[in-house]
Parts: C-alpha cells; sequence; structure tokens
C-alpha cells in the first residue's frame, strides 16, 4: 500500500474515534470532550481526504476551526 492511502485509512480510524468522543461526551454532558471529539473528526476528514501525515493533518484542523452541526 502506498504512504498516501495509509494515511487515508488512519484518518477514517481517526474519524470514528472522534465521533465516538462526542457521543460519549454528550452522554456524559461534558463540553470539553465533545468538543475534543470534533477536533478529532476534523482532523480526520483532513488527513482522509488529503492523505497527509497525522501532524500535519492536526495543524489544518485548528486553523479551519470545528465542524458546525
Amino acid at each position: 500500500m502506498t504512504n498516501s492511502l495509509v494515511e487515508e485509512i488512519k484518518g477514517r480510524g481517526r474519524q470514528y474515534l472522534g465521533a465516538a468522543k462526542v457521543a460519549w461526551g454528550q452522554l456524559t454532558k461534558d463540553d470539553q470532550l465533545k468538543s475534543a471529539g470534533h477536533a478529532e473528526v476534523s482532523a480526520g476528514r483532513t488527513q482522509e481526504r488529503q492523505g497527509l501525515a497525522q501532524e500535519e493533518a492536526e495543524k489544518k484542523a485548528k486553523v479551519s476551526g470545528e465542524p458546525k452541526e
């Protein structure tokens, strides 16, 4: 597998992890956990779409902000 494909798969995994954090944050009414989950989903989307390394995706996600739901 190419490095780009591996990063895309990792990005999908980060999105699922972030979605789980958001859901758990909603259940426990923990706004900080929900916020961290949204950031994780955003970084995962960026990583998946662009095949970026994890550090690069986090930088871009911080610049773009949280997704609106």
